[in-house]
């Protein structure tokens, strides 16, 4: 029996006439002390592992301004889609569909953009340095999140410690050192997951809206806090996961909003892949033209050779992945990443759109064989640092 006299709210708790002796303040002190230590015993290994891989990348883009005189890393951050968000960042969006652009900006998301915005003005610097600035910090806070999420689902520091390694040396993980939206997508998606896996509703759902108000494919987010939510409502009555299903789907809302205020199109969105971009539902087509000129002359394009060693390394790892039996959201939110992949043109699956269904490293760290890790990580390091090249020295083989 819980109760409470007037007289002294601060020394009155009892129960069943018992008193309950409220904490001082020096103990609140020291638990608060205590739970930033334990954070503090684990946060360094993921950022260690994040920072070494980015000093691996920086290398290779050194070596890559040696090659090609007069070329420096801030051409080589906003190089392709990058340029995209650099211009949105500096000169804002495009909205006239029958203009010379064809509205082609509108087809990348706001938030990142909107935060090279926000980074500039605060420290004063260039475009370039305000992103570069963005994508690093919100990349180590992917690799922190998805460590702390694999340990917790796991129960073990060694299953996190080498899920985030071969994140950090996946071999699309370069777009991280670029002005890319990756990397903020990837914060906000990994952590919605983190936030369901512990039924975090209110929380998972701002994750997903802000992952999906980042990058077009963070749907996946959306998706899985409605597989997430919708169960926990039908089997376990959890009526707070309503919050889930209604906050996930405001980024996208927000943003076709905006679209629509600037040109009066709620289809802007879609008009701009489909004229601008070339992007469109195919059905596989694209997928079948890669895989049978790859088997018909496999050295006559090299983009198109990645493209089929990334189809063949997706499907086994998902099949892995299903194997594994992890959480269910791991599997929705991966799937939901990687249909797109096979039935749009012009989204083929490659290194860094890999890199987005990030789960599918799971089972390549979680059982503990140290060969298999080991040989996949060499892979993946060589992998990284070829196609960091590649992507920036002529022929351009591109993200």
């Amino acid at each position: 029996m819980l109760s409470a006299t007037a007289e002294n709210p601060q020394e009155s708790r009892v129960v069943d006439n018992q008193p309950i002796a409220e904490p001082a303040e020096g103990d609140r002190i020291a638990k608060v002390k205590a739970d930033i230590g334990g954070i503090l015993s684990w946060v360094w290994r993921p950022l260690c592992l994040f920072s070494v891989s980015r000093l691996a990348v920086s290398a290779m883009l050194g070596i890559a301004t040696f090659l090609r005189p007069g070329a420096r890393y801030d051409i080589f951050a906003r190089a392709f889609d990058g340029n995209w968000y650099y211009q949105i960042a500096t000169r804002g969006y495009d909205f006239d569909l029958k203009g010379p652009g064809g509205a082609q900006s509108t087809a990348f998301f706001p938030l990142f953009p909107v935060l090279i915005r926000i980074v500039r003005r605060v420290l004063g610097i260039s475009t370039v340095g305000a992103g570069l600035v963005v994508v690093h910090i919100a990349g180590g806070l992917a690799v922190v999140l998805l460590w702390k999420l694999v340990r917790d689902v796991y129960g073990d520091r060694d299953s996190a410690d080498r899920a985030a390694t071969l994140f950090c040396f996946f071999p699309g993980s370069f777009v991280l050192s670029l002005l890319y939206s990756e990397s903020v997508m990837l914060f906000f998606a990994v952590g919605t997951l983190l936030a369901l896996h512990h039924h975090r509703w209110v929380l998972a759902g701002l994750a997903a809206a802000l992952a999906h108000i980042t990058r077009m494919s963070a749907l996946a987010a959306v998706a899985t806090c409605y597989w997430a939510g919708g169960w926990a409502i039908l089997r376990d009555r959890q009526w707070r996961a309503v919050w889930a299903l209604m906050l996930s789907p405001l980024g996208i809302v927000i943003y076709f909003t905006y679209l629509h205020a600037h040109s009066g199109r709620w289809d802007l969105f879609f008009s701009a892949e489909d004229k601008g971009w070339n992007q469109k539902v195919d059905f596989g087509s694209s997928i079948y033209h890669d895989l049978k000129g790859t088997f018909n002359d496999p050295f006559a394009d090299l983009f198109r050779v990645v493209t089929v060693l990334s189809i063949l390394f997706l499907v086994g790892s998902i099949i892995m992945l299903i194997r594994l039996r992890p959480p269910a959201i791991f599997i929705v939110y991966t799937l939901v990443i990687a249909i797109p992949m096979f039935i749009s043109s012009n989204l083929d699956p490659r290194p860094r759109f890999l890199l987005a269904a990030f789960p599918i490293i799971l089972p390549w760290a979680i059982k503990d064989r140290r060969v298999l890790f080991s040989s996949t990580l060499g892979v993946f390091g060589a992998l990284l640092a070829g196609l960091t090249l590649a992507t920036v020295l002529p022929p351009f083989l591109g993200p």
